[in-house]
């Protein structure tokens, strides 16, 4: 590549190859790989998309990372991610119900060993105290024998048991939690939320992907956007559709997800980030 900014929809594409290459040369982001050949192989089709990012005289690094962010949002809108992403939600709801439920299981049986062995002349080969047990957890820990194993020991011999902690009272905290499952990123947030639409799940994907290169240390130029020509050519080919998406589809979606304020849909606000020098 040999831009300062682009101007072309060429220097876009050669954006595209150098990091195919890249990824291919270290087998990195596999996941991501069919989605810049589908961009290399309908170069044509996706030739407005390059030129409606070329006009916006992005720097070499503002467009290598803007090309990334958009394989990348092609990887996380596709029909298994987006399934993988929803099972996900699913079963950690469900796991975390199943701890606690075992957990609070799990300390009453104690307790009610510890009342039998306390009743008869009866001793369980088993950990009793919180310190023995955690010393056998880090047992492989070189870093808790170095610098925690002993100190930790000193003051379980310096207090006596009724000082600690059960095993069964920790694990009655594990059985009171009620763990949020707290969304790192908006857009998935959302995906989970939907119905399952592929293109608006995708449009949603890809705002959130801008916004990242808006907020990199290589940000966007003021006002960058894509067309909603360019948007709707982004999904059809990304998603690899039978049919294409139509620009008015686009449009409108985009006009309701920027009033509902999901992120990176434009119009921007007025705190839009000032260009970077990259």
């Amino acid at each position: 590549m040999a831009y300062i900014r682009t101007e072309t929809a060429d220097d876009v594409i050669d954006t595209v190859k150098d990091l195919r290459n890249q990824l291919h040369t270290g087998k990195v982001w596999m996941s991501a790989w069919p989605v810049l050949d589908r961009f290399l192989e309908r170069t044509h089709e996706m030739r407005p998309v390059w030129e409606n990012i070329a006009r916006q005289r992005l720097s070499e690094a503002q467009c290598h990372c803007l090309v990334e962010q958009l394989a990348y949002a092609g990887k996380y809108a596709s029909d298994e991610e987006r399934k993988r992403l929803k099972d996900d939600h699913k079963r950690l709801i469900q796991l975390n119900e199943d701890i606690r439920e075992h957990a609070k299981l799990m300390a009453l049986k104690m307790r009610e060993r510890d009342a039998l062995l306390n009743r008869n002349d009866f001793i369980a080969d088993t950990a009793y105290h919180i310190i023995d047990l955690t010393n056998q957890a880090a047992e492989s820990n070189s870093r808790y024998r170095s610098y925690i194993r002993d100190p930790l020991v000193v003051l379980r011999n310096r207090y006596e048991l009724k000082y600690w902690p059960s095993i069964s009272d920790v694990i009655d905290v594990v059985a009171r939690e009620q763990p949020e499952i707290v969304f790192l990123s908006e857009a998935d947030r959302e995906v989970v939320r939907s119905r399952g639409a592929t293109v608006p799940d995708y449009l949603r994907i890809i705002f959130n992907h801008i916004q990242n290169v808006r907020e990199d240390i290589c940000r966007l130029p003021t006002g960058f956007t894509l067309s909603d020509d360019s948007l709707a050519i982004l999904a059809t080919v990304t998603l690899d559709l039978p049919e294409a998406v139509s620009t008015e589809s686009v449009k409108e979606r985009r006009n309701q997800f920027s009033k509902a304020g999901v992120r990176g849909a434009w119009p921007h606000r007025a705190d839009a980030e000032t260009r970077g020098d990259c």
